[in-house]
């Protein structure tokens, strides 16, 4: 039985709903991330691809203090000037922070928070589907004694 490993590369972000996945065999494949079980919206794709990454929500809270420059964000992180543009790059596809360029350096701050709006609408009402199947399923255990 061939044992098939798969790793995530992350695309550039004008492609971030995108996923290649490498199998082990060396064969590789381009995937839509939005399968046939249900696509998500383009927007709310990008939203959870950026949300996954413990760096950028990192990058998140920082600007919820206020406006960074691309520097000031690197710095505490660890990382390099060009991985922080990176990422600020997948938050700014996502509609979840705007960069300006303020002189020789570029600004970052929190975006309007539409885009996370939608997220939390769609949080909330599989939320309320699971409640639910756990209620009904309380009275049918319920209902068996």
């Amino acid at each position: 039985m061939e044992r098939i490993t798969r790793q995530a590369y992350v695309l550039p972000p004008q492609n971030a709903a995108e996923i290649v996945l490498k199998h082990g065999n060396e064969r590789s494949s381009t995937h839509p991330y939005s399968a046939s079980i249900g696509a998500l919206s383009p927007t709310l794709d990008a939203t959870f691809f950026a949300l996954s990454d413990p760096k950028r929500r990192g990058i998140l809270e920082r600007l919820g203090r206020g406006p960074a420059t691309l520097s000031q964000l690197a710095e505490p992180s660890g990382l390099t000037l060009n991985g922080i543009k990176k990422h600020v790059g997948i938050l700014e596809l996502a509609g979840l922070v705007e960069t300006e360029k303020v002189g020789r350096v570029r600004e970052c701050r929190l975006g309007s928070a539409t885009t996370l709006g939608q997220a939390g609408e769609w949080i909330e009402a599989h939320r309320r589907a699971w409640e639910g199947r756990f209620d009904r399923f309380e009275r049918f255990v319920e209902g068996a004694r």
